[in-house]
């Protein structure tokens, strides 16, 4: 068993965990958008607590793209020393 948790099926495992991670944030925010400071049909100003909901979505967007890339490249890593060890 402790074999295991130094083979590169274990980094796969925990790169797999944290792409279902980042997609679940995904679905939860979305992706990554910049809020107009003007509406183009109404040409009313937004107002500021809808500009500071703006700013967390993005930030918890940027987390989740992020926690996308980091599984990614656990994940190719792993694939790499498996390769390397055959």
């Amino acid at each position: 068993m402790t074999d295991f948790f130094q083979s590169y099926q274990f980094l796969s495992i925990i790169g797999l965990v944290i792409d279902i991670i980042g997609v679940i944030f995904l679905f939860f925010t979305g992706l990554p958008f910049k809020l107009p400071d003007l509406d183009s049909y109404t040409e009313i100003k937004v107002k500021p607590d809808q500009i500071i909901k703006d700013r967390k979505q993005k930030r918890l967007a940027y987390i989740a793209v992020i926690l996308l890339l980091v599984g990614f490249i656990i994940q190719i890593i792993s694939s790499v020393v498996s390769f390397c060890e055959s």
